[in-house]
Order: C-alpha cells, then structure tokens, then sequence
C-alpha cells in the first residue's frame, strides 16, 4: 500500500509471467497505480505499454485500475490517515489536576488515562495539514476513469476540512 515501485513490480510480474499469471490488463493497472505520483520512468513504462495495448485492453485495465486505485491509491491512503488523525483529535480529552503545584495548564490524556508529550494533539492537526496540502500539490490523477471516485473524495477533503476547521476555533 502506498509504495509505488512495489506496484510497478507488481505490474512487471504480471508481464513477465513472473510469479503471477500473464496478464497485460493487470499489468498496466498496477503500472497506471505505480505512475500516480508521476515518477517518470513509471510513466514511461505505462505510456509504452498503453500504446502497445488494443482497445478492449485499455478499457478492462480502467475497470481494474479503478478498483486498485478505490482500494490503495494514494488519495485513499491520505484520506484514511487523515480520518484516523481526525477521529485521534475528537477523542482528545485532557484534566486540570486539582491542587497541582505545575505551572502547566493540565496534560493531556489518552481515553485510557496515558499521559501523552504536550505537543501531541498540536502535532496531529500539524500533520493533518500538512497531508491536507499534500493532497493539493501533489495527488492528482488526470485520469477520466476516475472522474467521479476524485468528486467523491473532494466532497470528503472538504468536510475534513471543515472539521478541521472547527476544531482549531475550539
């Protein structure tokens, strides 16, 4: 998951027969996996092999590609890391220990009552935006296959952002 020349090997052993069955459709599905974050020579390998694939080729190598990229894509992959952060940030509890001589203005816990660094709730949303902006620059698939499955995830970005939002006005 997330690892994109494990993917383009994937790829490759499908096209070589190498561990796996022949397969040019599953080959260049995991090569159009492997190319998303736009690594030249993996996208050198996928255009060499689109163009050396037919028609009917291409057209199940979409269907296989979107569902490899709904399941493993990078832009699945972020979503879910952000949605953990997000339900790590709604669970955040901290305590003001009555009577305390500390000039700290509480700590902050684990639901299960673990003393966490001061800066672990601070850390998270800084990580949450870095992964949101990741998400702007860098993860975007030009491919019409996956037009739709992109609007869904935009629509859910937004409502993280939304959140997010919400949460720093707290």
């Amino acid at each position: 998951m997330g690892d994109k020349y494990a993917q383009y090997m994937v790829g490759y052993m499908h096209l070589q027969a190498e561990g796996a069955a022949v397969s040019k459709v599953e080959a260049l599905s995991w090569f159009r996996l492997a190319a998303e974050r736009r690594e030249p020579l993996f996208i050198e390998v996928r255009d060499s092999l689109i163009a050396d694939s037919s028609v009917e080729e291409i057209r199940e190598s979409d269907a296989r590609f979107l569902e490899l990229w709904k399941s493993i894509g990078d832009r699945k992959l972020l979503l879910e890391l952000i949605r953990h952060d997000l339900d790590t940030l709604r669970s955040q509890t901290g305590t003001r220990i009555p009577g305390s001589s500390s000039s700290s203005p509480g700590m902050s816990l684990k639901p299960s009552g673990v003393r966490l660094d001061p800066n672990y709730y601070a850390d998270i949303r800084t990580r949450l935006k870095e992964r949101i902006t990741y998400l702007d620059a860098r993860v975007d698939v030009v491919d019409i296959v996956l037009a739709e499955e992109i609007n869904k995830a935009r629509k859910m970005e937004a409502t993280f952002r939304e959140e997010l939002a919400a949460m720093g006005n707290r």
